[in-house]
């Protein structure tokens, strides 16, 4: 009994699901997915948030290794996640936002580096996160605003290239417009390059 599951490839014959278990008060549970051939096996369950977890959106960000990001009813977070066919262990989960997110979606955008683009009240933001074991220990989030006034419902993150990403989003408060965004990005800060309708 799941919902707002979110997977990425791990290697060849392994993947990696996120999601909340309904079945457990929505909490944050992960597991690795085994493939072979036209078959696909689970592991054993792991939980990274003892407590409700929703939007989840994990990517792989090294061998072995995933970030997951989510949204609780308070408060936008991301955990580290180390990951083997045997076992799931995390680090801290660190808050990147405190207040209501709607909708989010991350990328990795180079070495240590994750973007997460979401939606709050009227805005969608972006922020640059560093991976390391305590997602809770980085430097003073600078947020971009790349659409204001704004009420994003869908939305959907990928890197592009060296320094870029492209977010692409439907935009609900200016007469439902679908809009993609191109933003530049380095060690700590975003800047949006060029913002066009679909």
């Amino acid at each position: 009994n799941t919902t707002l599951i979110s997977v990425c490839k791990l290697d060849t014959y392994n993947a990696f699901v996120c999601y909340s278990d309904c079945g457990n008060s929505s909490y944050g549970t992960s597991n690795v997915l085994s493939v072979s051939g036209t078959d696909v096996a689970g592991n054993t369950p792991y939980v990274y948030k003892s407590g409700a977890s929703y939007n989840n959106s994990v990517i792989k960000t090294d061998t072995n290794k995933a970030v997951v990001s989510f949204v609780t009813n308070t408060t936008g977070e991301s955990c580290y996640l180390s990951v083997s066919t045997a076992t799931i262990t995390s680090g801290l989960c660190g808050t990147f936002y405190t207040g209501s997110i709607g909708v989010l979606s991350t990328c990795l955008i180079a070495t240590g580096k994750v973007l997460v683009c979401f939606d709050i009240e009227n805005q969608s933001l972006a922020i640059v996160e560093t991976v390391n074991t305590n997602m809770s220990s980085r430097t003073p989030p600078v947020y971009l605003d790349f659409s204001t006034p704004s009420y994003a419902t869908y939305m959907s993150v990928s890197n592009i290239d060296t320094n870029r990403a492209i977010c692409v989003y439907h935009d609900g408060y200016n007469v439902n417009k679908d809009n993609a965004i191109i933003l530049n990005y380095d060690t700590y800060t975003v800047k949006p390059e060029k913002k066009f309708v679909i």
